[in-house]
């Protein structure tokens, strides 16, 4: 069976990995990923080797923000699509101690960048009743990644 790997990336920042036998890699399936696919997912966090390729597609998009779906065939960064309004999951719990390493760090650099981004300034915005609804309630129905059963 042909495993399948799409990877996610906010701006340059690696985001997570998603693992299928088909080509719609959006949610992963459960028992393809195993230890050694997520610590290859942490080296990848750690040494972030197609930062250069994804910061050209942002400039050349014009994307200040977003999250950048990709692939890598025959050794080349193959971009899907870039996100600009990307559903963001924060660390969960995860049977592998090497993917919820690979969580927290996806999230600690997450937040580092939007820290930077903040002004400084301001005031809250206040929003009247009802504006504002929760999207995707369904609980692990966009989990990223499965683990291995």
């Amino acid at each position: 069976m042909r495993s399948i790997r799409q990877f996610a990336s906010l701006s340059s920042l690696e985001e997570s990995s998603a693992h299928e036998t088909v080509w719609v890699a959006k949610y992963g399936q459960l028992g393809i990923a195993g230890e050694a696919l997520y610590r290859d997912e942490l080296q990848l966090l750690q040494t972030n080797p197609f930062a250069e390729h994804l910061n050209k597609a942002f400039e050349i998009a014009g994307i200040e923000y977003g999250r950048a779906d990709f692939g890598i065939y025959k050794g080349r960064v193959q971009i899907y699509e870039i996100n600009t309004n990307p559903m963001i999951n924060g660390p969960a719990p995860h049977p592998f101690a090497v993917r919820e390493e690979s969580t927290r760090l996806c999230w600690e650099r997450y937040l580092e960048a939007l820290r930077a981004l903040d002004s400084g300034g301001g005031w809250p915005v206040g929003l009247p009743n009802g504006t504002l609804q929760r999207r995707r309630v369904r609980t692990n129905f966009f989990v990223r990644t499965r683990p291995t059963a």
